[in-house]
């Protein structure tokens, strides 16, 4: 058993929101972590991690910059203590590491910053050092770490952007193609909306021009959407999506052809386990049979690296695997991927997981057998989503799939918002006014007159969600995921994930009790399971855990209802213009 504790000046970082929290070790995968918030003074919080490893380990803490970025924010590696750290001078250590870390490695690639954020680094270890020495007991020491780990990350991004800035225009001068796509739903017809990013509307309505976006679509459909009954195919759907396709001239990347978790065709729930793998062999040998000469990419399976109950590893990998030599013999030309619903690892924070995605997939990359990986990334706060990292450690992430040396497919969202709003309400605003209704709700809520921070005014979990993925916040975001996407070579193909958000709050509201996975494909969740101590302390909680479902459709078309591109009143989002924006900059 180990704990960590970290103090923090109380108005800088919300209690909703610091329960999201946690502990990373083994190549910064997320540790099963329980969390806690406490009152120490009127102005310092204590933050208590606990975890079942004494080990050391790393703290994650969420944070929005000041240009509107979310992610988490990262210390170095430390002990477990009962001692209290100062958690924004953990924080800044941790930046100031990645800074020089990341900085002599880009020195061995040829790229120096600018003579003035040389200088800036220089006194920014200077004021750390000072701090450091500080009485951390002072009135106003813990404001001070603040700020200087505000303009520590500034500073980051700054340098940052410079690099991005040259590697990015070696793009202009080399044959370096990356693809945009989006997943489509399948089986119903081919939307106007779709249409609406290729080409201006023709129906007279204003509407801002977008720029040719995409280049590749990717059908999602699943097992249960083809073969109704037992060898009993519906094909015209995706016969539908096909034509629509070679009509705009995109490719398509189908698949995943099998999302472990998701639920098989009704007829097949009856049978067990082996008798369902053998009837989702012969589904995808029909499927391979009238497409696999056509369709030059393919994903094989997701969530691979997710515990299933009753399936070892080792089947799943057999199935995905059995599944590539028969794309292979269909067409030896065509490219089959293997895919990672959470390639940050962080359903290991939930105890989902044997292994980290990465270790995994350098175990499977040296048997040669996929051509390269599809990494979903669907940020968010909700239990199945991403949780969005600093920026200068998507370098690192990069950098380390990169260096597996095989292509990598990039699955991606981000939401701006914790549920579809009303249809009375204007998607633009509706965010912005959040605040506003809150704040004129101060006596309810206990609001003081100068919340004014960001994370501190929001009285519960989806009041700060609604002002966490602002359009902003979504726009920085997403532009600085995939500009460090965009800088290594080995990112073929990036695919929005959503085009559309949900059309009404119920869509995502579950009711059918037939809808429940077969164990051939059931993910169980070991939160409810695992106590990290017998006579466990009152007040700890599972971070990120309140909604976990031992049961879930990981397919399920509305499981992230606000990270389309498009609003739920088919307006497009500032998400969209900045992926045009991007294109046409490093792209085309």
């Amino acid at each position: 058993m180990g704990e960590f504790h970290f103090y923090y000046p109380r108005r800088k970082l919300n209690s909703t929101l610091a329960r999201h929290a946690f502990i990373a070790r083994r190549l910064r995968a997320p540790a099963l972590t329980e969390t806690r918030v406490q009152r120490v003074s009127d102005t310092r919080d204590m933050l208590v991690l606990r975890t079942r490893s004494s080990e050391p380990g790393i703290l994650y803490v969420p944070y929005v910059d000041a240009q509107g970025c979310f992610y988490f924010a990262s210390t170095e590696t430390l002990s477990c203590s009962s001692r209290p750290r100062p958690l924004y001078l953990e924080l800044a250590r941790g930046q100031l590491s990645r800074l020089f870390n990341r900085g002599a490695e880009w020195i061995t690639r040829g790229f120096v910053p600018a003579a003035p954020l040389r200088l800036a680094t220089r006194r920014a270890v200077r004021r750390f050092a000072i701090l450091s020495a500080a009485d951390r007991d002072a009135p106003n020491y813990d404001v001070r770490c603040a700020d200087f780990f505000k303009s520590l990350c500034n500073l980051s991004q700054r340098i940052n952007e410079q690099y991005l800035a040259r590697v990015l225009m070696a793009r202009e001068t080399s044959r370096w193609v990356t693809r945009f796509g989006f997943s489509a739903p399948f089986g119903s017809p081919w939307s106007d909306l779709y249409d609406s990013v290729f080409e201006p509307r023709r129906n007279g309505r204003s509407r801002p021009k977008i720029d040719p976006v995409f280049q590749t679509i990717n059908p999602d459909f699943c097992w249960s959407d083809i073969e109704r009954a037992d060898g009993d195919y519906d094909w015209f759907p995706f016969d539908a999506a096909m034509g629509n396709a070679d009509i705009r001239d995109l490719t398509t990347t189908i698949g995943p052809l099998l999302r472990w978790g998701e639920t098989p065709p009704q007829y097949a729930k009856r049978y067990e386990e082996p008798r369902v793998r053998e009837h989702f062999k012969k589904y995808v040998a029909k499927l391979l049979e009238r497409d696999g000469k056509r369709t030059k990419r393919w994903i094989v399976a997701t969530n691979v690296e997710t515990r299933v109950e009753g399936i070892p590893l080792e089947i799943r990998l057999a199935l995905a695997a059995q599944t590539v030599f028969e794309i292979r013999r269909q067409n030896p030309k065509a490219k089959a991927f293997l895919g990672f619903d959470q390639p940050f690892g962080d359903s290991v924070r939930r105890g989902e997981q044997d292994m980290t995605p990465l270790e995994l997939a350098l175990r499977v990359a040296r048997r040669k057998v996929f051509d390269g990986f599809y990494l979903e990334v669907n940020f968010g706060l909700s239990p199945n989503a991403t949780f969005p990292r600093d920026p200068m450690e998507l370098h690192r992430f990069f950098d380390r799939w990169n260096a597996l040396g095989v292509p990598i497919c990039l699955g991606l969202s981000c939401p701006s918002a914790p549920a579809p709003q009303a249809a009375e309400r204007d998607a633009s605003t509706v965010l912005s006014d959040q605040y506003k209704i809150f704040s004129a709700k101060r006596g309810r809520f206990g609001l003081s007159n100068d919340d004014s921070d960001l994370l501190t005014a929001t009285p519960d979990e989806d009041a700060i969600e609604a002002q966490i993925w602002t359009e902003a916040a979504q726009r920085e975001t997403i532009r600085r995921f995939i500009i460090a996407a965009l800088s290594h070579r080995n990112v073929d193909e990036i695919i929005w994930t959503k085009f559309a958000d949900a059309p009404a709050p119920d869509a995502y509201l579950t009711g059918d009790p037939d809808s429940q996975p077969n164990p051939f494909i059931r993910r169980r969740s070991l939160v409810d399971e695992i106590n990290l101590d017998d006579d466990d302390e009152q007040g700890f909680e599972l971070a990120d855990d309140r909604n976990v479902l031992v049961d879930y459709n990981p397919r399920d078309r509305d499981r992230f209802p606000t990270s389309g591109l498009f609003d739920e009143k088919a307006k497009p989002k500032s998400t969209l213009h900045k992926l045009s924006a991007l294109r046409r900059a490093y792209i085309d």
